[in-house]
């Protein structure tokens, strides 16, 4: 969470999901190997605009960072549903890790 921190401090949060770069012309290309830099609450004042979509995210809240899971005790099931978001400068930079390597063969189609 980033309520509750003292001004211009930062905690390590989770990589992004999705990372598009958005060109003047409208061209979108997808971006990877990117972690946030800096993130805080303050970054969310360059929120340009909000989708009408709901995403959900689920994970293992144990009261530490995403980055850092297994360092409590107690662990229960949470889930974030948000919006996309156009954020006008959000500071990322590459991780130092290597990539894993994208699968040759494409992910079925999801039917409902």
């Amino acid at each position: 969470m980033l309520s509750g921190e003292p001004s211009g401090a930062s905690r390590p949060v989770s990589l992004p999901i999705l990372v598009y770069r958005v060109f003047p012309d409208g061209r979108e290309e997808l971006v990877r190997g990117l972690r946030f830099r800096g993130l805080n609450a303050r970054s969310l004042r360059d929120v340009v605009a909000a989708g009408d979509d709901a995403a959900v995210f689920d994970f293992l809240d144990n009261q530490a960072p995403f980055d850092l899971m297994g360092g409590a005790g107690y662990v229960s099931n949470a889930s974030v549903v948000a919006p996309s978001l156009l954020i006008d400068d959000l500071e990322l930079h590459p991780l130092e890790d290597e990539l894993p390597k994208l699968p040759v063969v494409p992910a079925p189609e999801l039917s409902q």
